[in-house]
């Protein structure tokens, strides 16, 4: 498994899932996942 198939299933667990921040390491958690597929999907963030 390389890191764009391990982003893209924490993105789906997490975006796509539903998931609910409880904590803000999830919260800071949350927010690398989707900087991680902005990049790898050639968008910058911002």
């Amino acid at each position: 498994m390389n890191n764009r198939e391990t982003i893209q299933e924490l993105a789906d667990l997490f975006i796509g899932g539903g998931f609910e921040c409880e904590t803000p390491e999830e919260e800071q958690m949350l927010i690398w996942v989707k900087e991680q597929m902005n990049i790898l999907n050639g968008k910058m963030a911002g």
